[in-house]
């Protein structure tokens, strides 16, 4: 990694990670504020749950009863519905715009001449400037968690705090995988809108497929081919249990797909 192209793409992409950090923060903070005055139509929330099973099963995974034994409502699941399942969604969409334009914006822009013909090698430019979302996603997990805190605090809640801090390991892991390949796609064609085609196409591809695969039961098989499939933040957050074999997948998309693009950006010509 070369410090300096990272802390020149940190600082060129300081305006996403504090406006990705503040909407977090604040819609975390409005929804564990919400929880109390939810309280009040708790029975009906559950029965609105209940009837929708399969729908809120494709977007949260297994929610089961939304109230605890007490009668309260469970602060994990309520976050799992209104705000952990859309969280690494909206984060796997600006995956695809930041990682993407990588190699394919620079080349668009006719100033990746200017980086190649500085001391630094083809390693080290991809590695440098993705390093930045990994780390803008662990910055807006911090924000949210800290949102979370924030609205826990002020209605003297902290129920499933332990699971709800455990899904943001798959919650940023999710787009992290979305980025890794959205990263290949832009060495590989070097033109933005063939990017933006092809791996926005392959997020909203797997996100489909793990809708059909939830509510029609045929087709059930076909969830693991989706890398949303492995993402279950109602159970991780009222169970504290993880789906590891959902971490591998991952781990593995990540591992795969930022060697490729490495190896494919040192070896090819690129015409500038």
């Amino acid at each position: 990694m070369n410090r300096s192209l990272f802390l020149y793409s940190l600082k060129s992409g300081r305006t996403g990670i504090v406006v990705w950090s503040a909407f977090f923060f604040a819609y975390a903070l409005l929804m564990m504020y919400l929880l109390q005055s939810m309280q009040d139509i708790a029975d009906l929330l559950a029965e609105y749950v209940d009837k929708m099973g399969p729908m809120v099963k494709a977007f949260a995974g297994d929610v089961g009863s939304i109230i605890n034994p007490d009668g309260t409502l469970s602060p994990g699941k309520w976050l799992s519905l209104e705000f952990l399942a859309l969280w690494p969604l909206i984060m796997s969409i600006y995956a695809v715009l930041h990682a993407g334009g990588i190699a394919a914006r620079e080349v668009e822009r006719g100033t990746m001449d200017i980086l190649l013909s500085q001391p630094v090698t083809r390693y080290s430019v991809i590695v440098s400037k993705f390093l930045v979302f990994p780390l803008t996603l662990v910055i807006t997990a911090a924000a949210s968690i800290l949102g979370v805190l924030g609205g826990m605090a002020i209605i003297d809640n902290y129920g499933d705090l332990g699971g709800i801090c455990l899904v943001f390991l798959p919650a940023v892991l999710l787009p992290l995988a979305v980025a890794s390949y959205s990263l290949l796609c832009s060495v590989v064609f070097l033109d933005p809108r063939k990017v933006l085609i092809v791996a926005g196409s392959l997020t909203g591809l797997f996100y489909i497929l793990n809708i059909l695969a939830r509510t029609v039961e045929s087709v059930g098989w076909m969830g693991r081919l989706s890398i949303f499939h492995y993402y279950e933040p109602a159970e991780t957050a009222s169970q504290l249990s993880l789906n590891w074999a959902g971490i591998g997948v991952y781990l593995g998309i990540i591992v795969v797909c930022i060697a490729a693009s490495i190896y494919v950006f040192q070896r090819r010509d690129i015409a500038l």
